[in-house]
């Protein structure tokens, strides 16, 4: 909780509380109260870019949200800290094209959430399981399925991006949101209580824009 936000000199001002605002904080913890009260704090990582370029602001809009539907764990997470932050700080400096970090950001949070699809297309496996996130012969039973055209385009960003740093592939996709549309779809599946997207709706048409 942040006391005094709204007078008129604060000691934080909302500048500093952007989405994935990267801060060195000092707060107060009383014993017994779940409730902790920001004390101090400062940015030690300024997004100048990202907040005047239009892709690159809704993108960070985008991965705020993922990030508060899918993260519950209460416990320090290094590894997935030190992911976000190189992530955040990536996406500030990336001078090329970013069309393609949304989705990648998508894939590679998936293996520190332990949802990481199995990257096993094949001329055989042209179905995407859901339920089991697997690709496979047959359609499953159940409604929970990817199949034709974006079935091997998926597989070959997956293959690209599950265990490395954000490039962009030699991959021409059609509709790089209908790829989104399936992450996120992947994530309710396999996140319980995940919740509804908005922000992917923004991200479609500063993308195809």
């Amino acid at each position: 909780m942040i006391k005094g936000i709204n007078k008129k000199n604060p000691s934080l001002k909302p500048s500093q509380l952007l989405p994935l605002s990267l801060l060195e904080i000092v707060y107060e913890e009383k014993p017994h109260n779940r409730i902790f009260f920001l004390k101090e704090a400062r940015n030690y990582f300024l997004s100048y870019k990202v907040q005047n370029h239009v892709i690159k602001a809704g993108i960070t809009l985008f991965m705020a949200e993922i990030l508060n539907h899918s993260i519950k764990e209460e416990e320090a997470n290094i590894l997935l800290y030190d992911f976000l932050e190189k992530t955040i700080i990536r996406l500030e400096t990336q001078e090329e094209n970013v069309a393609f970090y949304p989705i990648w950001f998508l894939i590679r949070l998936s293996s520190f959430l332990g949802i990481t699809p199995l990257d096993n297309y094949s001329s055989e496996t042209i179905t995407f399981n859901m339920e089991e996130g697997k690709f496979q012969e047959n359609v499953p039973e159940r409604n929970t399925y990817v199949a034709g055209e974006n079935v091997k385009t998926l597989s070959l960003l997956i293959k690209a991006f599950s265990s490395s740093d954000y490039f962009i592939p030699n991959i021409h996709i059609k509709d790089k949101t209908a790829i989104i549309d399936i992450l996120i779809r992947y994530y309710h599946q396999h996140l319980p209580g995940f919740g509804e997207i908005h922000t992917h709706k923004i991200l479609k048409e500063v993308l195809n824009s």
